[in-house]
């Protein structure tokens, strides 16, 4: 896992080696549906809900949200989203078993992910968490 800064999603998936990155030239498909949250529907979930375009879990609860996609075990992605509000606990992406890392603050995040076998599914699993995320996008890398 590489762990990309930058001021925001385009400057990171630059810095990640997206050639035309924020200009228009990445033909890479973004592998998540409704990465808005503009309905609440696609995502598996139980505690977290989807309401005014984003996703949230409530009562410092611990859950995980998650979605089938496309991915290649052992292929590298390209994970970001946002954490638009934040009150407590942490929220961790994971593709297809492979956890990112634990993020307990509200900004964008950006990082690579290598795919493990344990399934076609991203997740974001909640621990002890009261938070919104927001803009998730997932891109294959080379």
């Amino acid at each position: 896992m590489i762990i990309i800064g930058g001021a925001g999603p385009a400057a990171k998936a630059k810095a990640a080696g997206l050639k035309g990155a924020g200009g228009g030239g990445d033909n890479r498909i973004q592998l998540v549906a409704n990465g808005d949250f503009g309905a609440d529907a696609i995502w598996a979930k139980t505690t977290w809900t989807i309401s005014a375009g984003v996703a949230s879990i409530a009562g410092a609860a611990t859950d995980t949200m998650t979605q089938a996609i496309a991915i290649t075990p052992g292929r590298s992605y390209l994970v970001t989203f946002t954490v638009t509000a934040f009150t407590a606990g942490t929220v961790t992406p994971i593709l297809g078993g492979t956890s990112g890392t634990a993020r307990g603050s509200a900004a964008t995040f950006s990082e690579i992910i290598v795919a493990g076998n344990a399934g076609n599914l991203i997740n974001f699993s909640a621990s002890a968490a009261t938070l919104s995320i927001d803009n998730v996008t997932i891109l294959q890398m080379g």
